[in-house]
């Protein structure tokens, strides 16, 4: 039985928490990072800047083909990439490729030395993308202003050019550049394999050492949660704005579902936290919620005659959201959720519907999430109509809490 009633207050405090901040994708740019960030990189402390040089070195370049039915192979025994960030963020980042340069290369099958290994039309525009959820991006060349982007091997009497590979972004201490083994089409030359195959290649990075590959909010997310107060418009700067992870804590005394025809049903005082998941955005994503009763209140949910309920919820996930409209010292907040009230013989599922709370702040701080007699959706047949929901929580930490 406790464990189910725990169940219940949990179930509350979850929905509740949920409807304060919307669980959505904020908008962000790809960016080269100092450090493996959680979420974010803050630009202005751990992002690397426009200007800042990238260089990777590989030992085991090996292109494999056929002409006319015998085999070809070109292997060196050095490669360097070289170039530089050009924009310090963006969607895609802009990166430039100034150099690609090849040493120690011979054609094993002849057994004689490469005349020429190179990048034609150096230099090439980059475009890195992040792959969500991870440290790592896709990296595609083009055309910087010199051509199409070219991999010339002249060797043994062939002069043949080849499309370039696709390249991911290794994020790590260091970096690493990799190319999977990959079929490269002959865009020119004589007596070259009409397709080579490049196998797989790593360039280790020296610079910049360690890189990650992370996303940073658009200046177009607004919303931000800030350890101190700026004006709405101002942005909050990335020293001052809470980070993702942070642990934002509430505290009710009395939640309380009305227009029961058994009266109302009181479930006492209630702690409640959730992690922040963004460092800005227009639509606030928070992360899991957890919940604890205080030691020394009620641990049960009662009646107005002091009988024993219990409040669980049924499978499934709450959605709520917050907007820009906390300008004006409060926002409406939506949550949806469905809740079954069980007090001896009574029984009444109920939902959340429409805008059923108020998120308020005072003194440039969130103070409260707010519910007041918010009408929930009749979804039983035993349940009246019009039953209602009221609680305040109160923030207790951080504060202040001043969204920006």
């Amino acid at each position: 039985m406790k464990n189910a009633r725990m169940a219940g207050l949990a179930a509350i405090a979850a929905s509740a928490l949920i409807a304060l901040l919307a669980v959505s994708s904020a908008s962000a740019a790809t960016t080269l990072c100092k450090v493996a960030p959680s979420q974010y990189c803050v630009a202005s402390t751990e992002a690397y800047p426009a200007g800042t040089a990238i260089k990777g070195t590989a030992t085991n370049f090996e292109l494999q083909g056929k002409v006319l039915g015998v085999e070809t192979k070109v292997a060196c025994s050095s490669s360097t990439i070289e170039g530089s960030i050009t924009t310090a963020s963006g969607e895609p980042q802009s990166l430039s490729v100034s150099g690609w340069s090849f040493s120690g290369c011979e054609d094993k099958v002849a057994k004689k030395s490469c005349e020429t290994v190179k990048g034609l039309n150096l230099p090439y525009a980059g475009s890195l993308v992040h792959k969500k959820s991870s440290s790592d991006g896709t990296l595609t060349v083009a055309n910087g202003g010199s051509g199409t982007p070219l991999l010339k091997v002249t060797c043994t009497g062939s002069d043949c050019e080849y499309s370039v590979p696709s390249i991911e972004f290794k994020g790590g201490k260091p970096g690493q550049l990799k190319v999977s083994e990959q079929t490269l089409t002959k865009v020119g030359g004589f007596l070259c394999p009409t397709t080579t195959t490049l196998k797989p290649l790593t360039y280790t990075l020296s610079a910049p050492e360690p890189v990650y590959v992370a996303e940073t909010p658009l200046e177009e997310s607004h919303l931000r949660l800030c350890s101190k107060y700026y004006s709405h418009s101002e942005t909050c700067p990335d020293a001052s704005t809470y980070k993702p992870g942070t642990a934002i804590k509430f505290e009710t005394s009395n939640l309380v579902f009305n227009g029961f025809l058994i009266g109302p049903v009181n479930c006492g005082k209630i702690n409640m936290s959730f992690q922040t998941q963004a460092f800005g955005a227009k639509v606030f994503p928070i992360g899991p919620e957890t919940w604890e009763l205080v030691e020394g209140a009620s641990k049960t949910c009662k009646e107005s005659n002091g009988s024993t309920c219990t409040v669980s919820t049924s499978p499934g996930s709450f959605n709520g959201k917050i907007e820009n409209g906390i300008t004006n010292g409060q926002a409406e907040v939506w949550l949806t959720g469905k809740f079954e009230v069980t007090c001896g013989a009574f029984q009444c599922t109920v939902g959340l519907t429409g805008t059923v709370g108020s998120l308020q702040y005072e003194t440039e701080s969130i103070t409260r999430l707010k519910y007041v007699e918010s009408v929930m959706q009749r979804l039983s047949p035993l349940c009246p109509s019009g039953p209602k929901l009221s609680a305040t929580f109160s923030v207790t930490s951080p504060l202040p809490l001043a969204p920006v």
